[in-house]
């Protein structure tokens, strides 16, 4: 029963947080103990997916790797390659559009998506 209730307030806050963003160009995470999630918006650029990189590392041992993505002249991600590492599972994109692309982890689930909407 606890583990129900826990899992639909983590899908509760995972909704919440996809339609309260205002733009889709918006890159929106969550790094934490019962739940970390990223999903990519269209105008991420190459320093903040370092960033992004340095903090899911830092913070729950979560490896991402951007390795083949592309950027533009302004370091905006025109074609986005990468692969995710945690808690003993591993998923990959390779060439997903960008907006949307990302992946969840919780007690759960380890799921890695072009489109994390799909997800729920």
């Amino acid at each position: 029963m606890k583990l129900l209730f826990n899992y639909t307030i983590v899908i509760l806050l995972v909704m919440i947080t996809m339609t309260s963003c205002e733009t889709d160009s918006t890159t929106r995470y969550v790094i934490g103990d019962d739940l970390s999630y990223l999903v990519l918006g269209s105008d991420v650029t190459k320093d903040e997916l370092q960033e992004i990189v340095t903090e899911f590392k830092t913070n729950q041992d979560i490896d991402i790797d951007f390795d083949g993505t592309e950027y533009d002249a302004a370091s905006k991600v025109v074609s986005l390659t990468f692969k995710v590492s945690a808690r003993g599972n591993e998923g990959a994109i390779s060439s997903a559009p960008v907006h949307g692309a990302g992946f969840i982890i919780d007690n759960n689930n380890f799921r890695v998506s072009n489109n994390l909407s799909s997800l729920f």
